[in-house]
């Protein structure tokens, strides 16, 4: 009897864990309240006017929450705070032998979080086209003014004030196999395979600007957004300056590539060669540079 009722205290706290909460998208107090304005009035109205519709539960991923617009053209994404907020209450435990690990694990926190906000910023304010941001808020501010309906997994709706919570709105893309799976099925080879070789060279032009570090899952951080390329998991992209030689520029374009070929050789094995054979003329082109 004990082992069942300890085995469904187990689960009641897993599905606790691992289900959608307001609580685990709202900032600790140490996160203060940002009095400015940094965005026209024009950039907040279109923000209100999109999230005055409800958002219901699209997926979850290690770092947020994602819920997906009525019209289904928009997704909203909320950070998990608990994953980049600073543990301080661990300086307050009068454990001597524990001091140098939570000291580390504070600091560790606050170097996450101070280095995403900062990234978030730079892609927000010189990357946004290239990613489909609509807008991104990360501190408490005063003057949104509006809130938000939530419907999470279990299809319970939830009032969220925006101003409270750090969140970014884009608009949704179509994902790289839904666009090649079209373009197959209408006999558009040529097409998929110019699309497919614009991923190295938005990488390439990424690069240029300070933008590296993107994942290898071609399948579901890239898209296709109003007849360009996206790039979708903002959690993985670098902004260093670094990237902008062209030793940094050829490396990060040719570790892409080797992740292009290998999903393709497994997902359209028939664009593989193809796509090879275009994308070698720009590493090569990259190495004589």
């Amino acid at each position: 009897m004990t082992v069942i009722l300890l085995l469904g205290l187990g689960f009641a706290c897993f599905d606790s864990a691992s289900s959608f909460s307001t609580s685990k998208i709202h900032p600790s107090r140490d996160f203060p309240i940002q009095q400015v304005k940094t965005d026209s009035e024009e950039e907040i109205e279109s923000l209100c006017h999109i999230v005055d519709q409800e958002f219901s539960f699209y997926l979850e991923d290690a770092d947020a929450y994602l819920f997906l617009s009525e019209d289904g053209e928009h997704i909203l994404k909320f950070f998990k705070m608990r994953k980049i907020t600073p543990k301080y209450w661990l300086n307050h435990i009068p454990v001597p032998w524990l001091h140098k690990k939570r000291l580390s694990k504070v600091v560790d926190r606050e170097r996450i979080r101070q280095e995403m906000m900062g990234t978030l910023s730079a892609i927000y304010e010189q990357f946004r086209y290239q990613t489909g941001l609509v807008y991104l808020h990360l501190f408490k501010t005063d003057y949104l003014k509006t809130k938000v309906t939530l419907i999470d997994q279990n299809g319970k709706k939830r009032k969220v004030s925006l101003d409270e919570v750090p969140f970014d709105l884009r608009k949704r893309a179509v994902l790289v196999p839904d666009y090649l799976d079209k373009c197959l099925a209408n006999g558009e080879e040529r097409e998929a395979v110019t699309f497919l070789c614009s991923i190295l060279d938005f990488v390439k032009r990424g690069c240029k600007l300070g933008f590296a570090g993107y994942s290898d899952k071609i399948d579901m951080d890239f898209g296709l957004l109003d007849g360009r390329l996206v790039y979708l998991s903002l959690s993985h992209i670098e902004k260093d300056d670094t990237y902008k030689t062209a030793r940094s520029t050829l490396i990060e374009v040719f570790r892409i590539s080797r992740s292009l070929d290998s999903w393709l050789q497994n997902r359209y094995p028939s664009l593989a060669q193809a796509v090879q054979d275009e994308t070698q003329d720009l590493l090569s082109f990259l190495e004589e540079g």
